[in-house]
């Protein structure tokens, strides 16, 4: 036999032991999810759902909760007789075409019972879910009740024992409690025939009903009690308070009755009480608070007047003292003003704004001497609180007019006061301009330069002109203060140019003497210090001097200007007039 034959045969063979091999594993794979599938029908043929259904059937359901369990059983017979029957079929076609060696079609059949037993284990977990569902509702009907009499009970016996807190609604409270017992026995009664699932609404429903009845009698005593008691007392009040207001002389505006209100008050209580017998309880509220700022205003009104009495007949004796008074604090006022006027000239006329305010005298005490008439007067033509705002305008104007004269006296009286700490002032400038004329002389400088003189001078001519102003007999105090002023600011600036100038005139002579050490071997140093001496004793200019040594002191000894310039600082002392 060729070698050619030997390899061929043994090719076959692999091939066919291949295939056998393939075909063994095919069929064991196949043949365990048969094997699954077979032990997951089992056990849903295992579940209890027969069980629970009778149990459930036991309960002898009516009404709609008979409805939901119609639907699930004939689900369940749909399952157990249909779909098991399918299951099976599926389950057998598979194992048949597993040992016929047909496993493609054997795999698609284990696919297909698989993907049914899963939508039979969804619906067996669905309707166990049902019927647990069922018997849960019963059980919850059965506790739920209780709590719900209870609350029922106890808010019954509440509106019993305070029955005359609700007033004319205890009508409509009771007919409200007897709707929900009605309701308690149409619960116990589709419950007890077997309907847990209506009875369950229905008692939602009266649970609801009593919670709001509940709320509803919690809030109606205080309407009732404002209704029927304290409004009705506030009204009675204003009427006989009115009554008495009237025979004890008072008037009132044209624009109040007080009859026509209080009747515009009870028609809306009455209408509030309509509301409140139909439960619409906001309403009923919202009216109360209409009613409260009637009443309020009533109150008001009523108020208003009687205050405006008393203040009248307490304020109206004193206007004439008071007018008094201010008189003569305005004849005393204008006595001082004329002997300021023998050594002041006052620009703001305080003596004619004191005039005016006996002129406005004159006026208020026509006006006082009318308003003490309305207060003997036998009947009241006008309301107290118009009399009183007559009063209070002519006490506001006396208050004004006694204000503007201490603001007058106060400024008369420190006339004096103020020249005198005026004439200080004006010495003190005086003696730092002298300490500076001396200060600077001590310096022995050259010369000064031309815009610092015309400075000093400028400072010395505003002094003097300050002392002229106050040797004059009759002086102006403001012009002064404006003249101090104005000094003041030159004599700083005065000070400041002084600082500056002895400090560049000092620094410019010491940074000359430390160049002379450069003077022959530097040529641009030799030249600066030519040119800052002509600056300093000839064009009188110290700044410029100061800057021309330093730029070129600088170029040969970077930082000396600096150090020069800190010692310097350091150790000069305060000048006499900054003292």
């Amino acid at each position: 036999m060729s070698t050619t034959i030997i390899v061929v045969l043994v090719v076959i063979f692999v091939v066919i032991v291949g295939v056998y091999v393939f075909s063994m594993l095919m069929r064991r794979r196949t043949e365990s999810q048969i094997i699954a599938l077979e032990e997951r029908k089992e056990e849903l043929f295992d579940l209890p759902i027969q069980e629970e259904f009778d149990k459930v059937k036991a309960m002898h359901l009516v009404g709609a909760s008979q409805k939901v369990y119609r639907e699930w059983h004939q689900k369940w017979v749909d399952l157990s007789q249909n779909s098991f029957a399918e299951l099976e079929n599926s389950i057998f076609e598979a194992e048949q075409l597993n040992d016929s060696f047909r496993w493609g079609k054997a795999k698609d059949s284990a696919l297909e019972a698989e993907s049914l037993i899963q939508m039979m284990e969804v619906d067996a977990d669905s309707i166990r879910k049902g019927l647990s569902e069922l018997m849960e509702q019963e059980r919850y009907n059965s506790t739920k009740i209780q709590d719900a009499l209870d609350m029922y009970d106890k808010l019954r016996n509440h509106i019993a024992d305070n029955a005359e807190h609700y007033g004319s609604t205890i009508g409509m409270i009771e007919e409200s409690l007897g709707n929900i017992e009605t309701e308690f026995n149409q619960f116990v009664e589709l419950n007890s025939k077997g309907d847990p699932v209506e009875a369950a609404e229905i008692l939602e429903i009266a649970e609801e009903h009593t919670i709001a009845l509940n709320n509803i009698t919690d809030r109606i005593p205080e309407i009732i009690k404002l209704v029927d008691d304290e409004y009705e007392k506030q009204l009675t009040e204003l009427e006989e308070n009115y009554k008495d207001f009237t025979e004890k002389n008072y008037k009132f505006p044209e624009t109040f009755n007080l009859e026509l209100s209080i009747k515009n008050v009870r028609s809306r209580l009455k209408e509030t009480k309509e509301n409140l017998e139909r439960f619409e309880l906001d309403r009923a509220e919202s009216l109360l608070t209409e009613i409260k700022s009637q009443i309020d205003g009533l109150y008001e009104i009523l108020s208003k007047e009687y205050n405006g009495r008393r203040q009248f007949e307490k304020n109206a004796p004193i206007l004439k003292d008071y007018i008094e008074h201010t008189r003569e604090n305005n004849r005393a006022l204008l006595l001082e003003i004329d002997h300021a006027l023998q050594s002041y000239l006052l620009p703001d006329n305080e003596k004619a704004s004191v005039r005016a305010f006996g002129l406005r005298l004159d006026d208020l005490e026509i006006e006082a001497t009318d308003i003490i008439k309305l207060k003997d007067m036998p009947v009241q033509e006008q309301p107290y609180s118009m009399n009183n705002r007559r009063v209070n305008a002519v006490i506001s104007a006396l208050q004004e007019i006694e204000q503007n004269q201490v603001q007058i006296n106060n400024k008369i009286a420190g006339l004096s006061s103020a020249e005198k700490s005026a004439r200080d002032t004006a010495q003190e400038f005086d003696t730092r301009v002298r300490m500076i004329k001396r200060f600077v002389e001590k310096r022995n400088l050259p010369g000064l330069p031309t815009a610092y003189l015309d400075l000093f001078f400028t400072v010395s001519n505003q002094i003097e002109k300050l002392f002229k102003e106050m040797d004059k007999i009759r002086i102006n105090m403001d012009q002064i203060k404006h003249m101090i002023d104005l000094s003041k600011e030159q004599l700083d600036r005065l000070m400041n140019e002084t600082d500056k100038l002895i400090d560049n005139a000092s620094l410019a002579e010491q940074l000359m003497q430390y160049a002379n050490r450069f003077k022959s071997s530097n040529a641009t140093v030799a030249e600066a210090m030519q040119r800052s001496l002509t600056l300093f004793e000839r064009e009188r200019d110290y700044t410029a001097s100061f800057n021309t040594i330093s730029a070129a002191i600088e170029t040969v000894d970077p930082g000396a200007t600096d150090r020069i310039v800190n010692v310097y600082e350091n150790t000069k002392s305060a000048p006499e007039y900054r003292i």
